[in-house]
């Protein structure tokens, strides 16, 4: 993965904080609302604490699970909040509950509390490395990510560059790392893929076909993976592209 970074893409930075209310962002403003309203789906979360993996799950935890189910696949935030209380409560040390925090902060336009449940995310994945070093690296980037959002958010793009272009970087090092782990592994290709395709859709010289093949290939849960895809063909006016991968997220 490249370490060179443009000003270009610095101020695609600024608009990928938006990956902070889909996965958080990505959970970034891409419309989960209506697609439950599509799906018409009830909250019903599985058990096996994992919603990325169907085999060799991770210890990720059951209401951190629900959570992010009740968010990305319900578009239930009000369930979603009560799920994340308890997952701070029951599941303390799992970063994904945190940066999920912070979405919702994001969303509500609460910066205090994205600043906090930020450096929370940065703080619960580099303490999971060395039990899970695959999804603490994971975090660590998206706990610098979340926090770079919050300084372009506090002191604006034009002041606050220099700063995020730091954390840009702690970003794509840290995702290196959890790339030479386990470069085949959905949850990582789900987060990167996202950011990949943001990049792709707003940089000329980044291929968008390149980033939806990591999503097809490699990521889950396959919802969020057509639901992103459909984005990026939006944005890329490949129109009946979008609507394939809309009625493939549909169907699952």
């Amino acid at each position: 993965m490249t370490q060179r970074f443009s000003c270009s893409q610095l101020v695609v930075f600024a608009r990928l904080t938006k990956f902070a209310q889909v996965g958080f962002g990505a959970a970034f403003a891409f419309g989960v609302a209506p697609w439950a309203i599509a799906l018409n789906l009830s909250i019903n979360p599985s058990l096996a604490g994992d919603p990325f993996r169907t085999e060799k799950p991770h210890e990720i935890g059951d209401q951190t699970q629900a959570a992010f189910e009740a968010i990305f696949q319900q578009g239930n935030y009000r369930a979603a909040e009560g799920y994340l209380k308890e997952a701070l409560a029951k599941e303390p040390n799992e970063p994904l509950a945190y940066a999920m925090k912070a979405s919702l902060a994001y969303g509500n336009k609460d910066w205090a509390k994205l600043s906090t449940y930020s450096q929370k995310t940065l703080e619960s994945a580099q303490k999971l490395i060395p039990t899970d070093p695959l999804r603490g690296n994971l975090y660590t980037a998206v706990g610098h990510f979340l926090e770079g959002s919050v300084i372009l958010i506090r002191e604006g793009t034009a002041n606050g560059v220099p700063e995020a272009f730091g954390r840009l970087r702690q970003v794509y090092k840290y995702l290196d790392k959890a790339e030479a782990i386990s470069a085949n592994d959905p949850e990582l290709n789900l987060i990167k893929g996202y950011m990949d395709l943001l990049l792709a859709v707003n940089l000329p010289f980044a291929s968008p076909d390149q980033a939806i093949g990591r999503l097809q290939e490699n990521a889950a849960p396959q919802y969020l993976v057509h639901r992103g895809i459909a984005l990026a063909y939006r944005d890329l006016k490949r129109y009946p592209q979008a609507l394939e991968s809309v009625n493939r997220a549909i169907e699952t």
